[in-house]
């Protein structure tokens, strides 16, 4: 059976130059890639990735993940709904 696996939850942004837009960024993402990290082979490296582009100034990757991950979400739930109703 496939058990999610759990995603740098203990994750600390302490001394780095992230704003708080980014950080909550990261948050988001993490939390849909623990929703859905099936889609993905290694979702920790993707995360610390982001994490890095971020630090250097570059959020592309970040906001290009949550834009793909936030429309997995909406499929998923669109396709829980609609399986329910049936």
């Amino acid at each position: 059976m496939y058990r999610p696996m759990q995603i740098m939850d203990d994750q600390s942004y302490g001394r780095t130059s992230l704003s708080q837009g980014a950080i909550e960024k990261i948050q988001e993402l993490k939390l849909l890639m623990n929703r859905h990290s099936y889609h993905h082979t290694n979702p920790d490296e993707i995360i610390k990735w982001a994490i890095l582009n971020s630090i250097s100034g570059d959020d592309t990757l970040l906001g290009g993940m949550l834009e793909q991950l936030r429309s997995i979400y909406a499929i998923s739930k669109t396709l829980t709904f609609d399986i329910s109703i049936k």
